[in-house]
């Protein structure tokens, strides 16, 4: 890795999508710049980590992650304080050493993706992010009512691709899920995808990261 001028960060205007990753919980947080102030960074909240209250406190250290003018980059910092109004923000201390990192090591793409997940019976599925090694799906909590399916689980899932006629057959070992509302999230593992799948996820992330 390269360490680069952490001015390459500071440069980025306010808005910058960026990814947020902590070793606490297994999921990847979407999130923006809100700005600086003094030391501090100041970034907006995902609404997906009121489901982690425990492991959003004070000292715990995130990964931020995002994409400029061509090349990928993150650093480490610290959560200082999470301030609930008038906007729901995460207040991050200084920024730590930035670093260029090559895409795969990145974490999931967000998408969403029709599909069919088969665990004990079909379940009809939305892929959420993605990745080469795995993808978090989204059912209505009505489908999995019966929770009988367990972490270590193989699943097959069958991805629909909108623009295309055909989607990706892919099978996997279900990691973990939780209960969100009215849905169901769980984490696939993948089992050796193919490799048109994964030619289709580095279009997926490119795409994603195209400048508006």
């Amino acid at each position: 890795m390269v360490k680069s001028d952490l001015n390459a960060f500071l440069s980025v205007h306010n808005g910058t999508p960026i990814k947020l990753k902590t070793d606490l919980v297994d999921y990847i947080f979407a999130s923006k710049v809100m700005g600086m102030y003094r030391q501090w960074l100041i970034v907006d909240y995902d609404e997906a980590m009121d489901a982690f209250g425990e492991s959003m406190k004070p000292g715990s250290i995130f990964w931020v992650q995002f994409y400029r003018e061509g090349r990928y980059y993150q650093f480490r910092s610290k959560l200082k304080r999470i301030v609930s109004s008038p906007k729901p923000v995460l207040i991050l201390a200084q920024p730590g050493p930035l670093e260029d990192i090559e895409r795969r090591q990145l974490t999931r793409i967000t998408c969403d993706l029709p599909g069919n997940m088969e665990v004990k019976r079909h379940i009809q599925i939305a892929v959420i992010n993605i990745n080469a090694k795995g993808c978090r799906v989204r059912f209505p909590l009505s489908s999995g009512s019966e929770h009988d399916f367990r972490k270590g689980d193989r699943v097959k899932l069958r991805i629909k691709i909108p623009e295309r006629h055909t989607g990706f057959i892919v099978e996997g070992d279900l990691r973990q899920w939780r209960i969100y509302e009215d849905n169901v999230e769980a984490g696939i593992l993948f089992c050796d995808p193919p490799n048109a799948l994964k030619t289709y996820i580095e279009q997926l992330d490119k795409r994603n990261h195209i400048a508006p």
